[in-house]
């Protein structure tokens, strides 16, 4: 039983990090119908963890209106940015806390496509056994129905367009005929 549910949940596992990958693409997207502008990095956020420490960009850039606004990069790296870089981001004109660092690597959510790619690809490939099995039980159910899956309609006779020819000498009208005759 395990072994039959091995494809689906690699295929649903996959699913996850197909979505994954493509959320975190958007997130490294202009927005739609958003101000890009030049920020600054004036500071790096270290994180640090059992796994190790990684550090986010702080960068400030200013609003259309003049407002300076400070933001933390929601992607981290194992190694702390350069301070006084520029780079491009985007964000919304009324929400401009919630810009998006656009210089960030692009390969990093390609990553998670292509796993999850490949995590979906073997799962269905796993699953070929699973949907021949469910073809043979069906057509096994279909085989055992009383009329089959080609019942007669009622009161409707079956009437050949012409008449059909003997296959077999035995079905021959004037009787069998020997061929010692």
């Amino acid at each position: 039983m395990k072994r039959l549910l091995t494809g689906p949940l690699l295929v649903l596992f996959g699913v996850v990090f197909l979505v994954a990958g493509l959320w975190v693409r958007s997130t490294m997207q202009p927005y739609d119908g958003g101000i890009e502008t030049i920020a600054v990095v004036v500071d790096h956020d270290r994180r640090t963890s059992d796994d190790g420490t990684t550090y986010a960009a702080v960068f400030e850039f200013r609003t259309e209106p003049g407002r300076v606004v400070r933001v933390v990069d929601s992607f981290a790296s194992s190694s702390p940015p350069d301070i006084g870089a520029e780079i491009r981001v985007s964000y919304e004109r009324g929400d401009p806390d919630g810009a998006r660092n656009l210089d960030n690597p692009a390969w990093f959510p390609w990553i998670f496509i292509g796993i999850g790619g490949v995590i979906v690809f073997v799962g269905l490939g796993l699953m070929l056994p699973l949907v021949a099995l469910l073809g043979v039980a069906i057509a096994g159910r279909l085989s055992r129905r009383d009329d089959g899956p080609f019942a007669p309609v009622e009161g409707v006779t079956a009437q050949p367009s012409a008449p059909v020819p003997p296959s077999f000498p035995s079905e021959n009208p004037t009787g069998p005929r020997s061929t010692y005759d």
